[in-house]
């Protein structure tokens, strides 16, 4: 196999074989706040919307707010949560945006908070990836990339790759 001929061979295949899990996880810091992969699913043909989800953390000892984001591609976008009402699901526009609290991570993911993307000039494809901004009270304006995940995730496909390929 190429990969035996020496070390030095030997690790850029392993590098190399990593490269597309760890591609598929991807953070971005904005002061005392993570941003954890910001994703989107793929939208049917002609769909109208879609929505961003993602995870902050707030290693800071300051309450800070997610007050606004965009995604390419989005006539306009607005932050919702979905609540329940007598068992009926519902998006409330969030016009105050989301707190996120000193110390803690908050989830944007199906069924609570989230971006919704308006108005869809063009549709997103599993595999592409998507440019968007998040506009927080303190932290400023960070670009961010959705990676676009199937029609149907219901979470994002960050697993870590633990074959081998053969490398013994």
């Amino acid at each position: 196999m190429a990969c035996m001929k020496n070390i030095l061979t030997k690790t850029a295949c392993f590098a190399l074989t990593l490269l597309p899990s760890l591609g598929m996880a991807h953070d971005y810091q904005a002061g005392d706040l993570t941003i954890n992969h910001p994703w989107t699913r793929a939208t049917a043909p002609k769909a109208a919307a879609a929505a961003g989800y993602l995870t902050i953390t707030n290693t800071g000892a300051t309450e800070e707010t997610l007050t606004a984001a965009t995604m390419d591609g989005a006539g306009h976008t607005m932050l919702h949560q979905t609540q329940l009402d007598n068992g009926v699901a519902k998006m409330v526009h969030l016009g105050s945006g989301i707190a996120i609290p000193a110390g803690a991570t908050v989830k944007l993911e199906p069924g609570s908070y989230h971006i919704m993307a308006m108005q869809l000039t063009q549709g997103y494809t599993a595999g592409q990836s998507v440019s968007g901004t998040l506009t927080f009270k303190n932290a400023g304006t960070v670009p961010v990339s959705f990676k676009v995940d199937t029609l149907g995730a219901q979470t994002p496909k960050i697993e870590v790759e633990t074959e081998h390929h053969g490398h013994h």
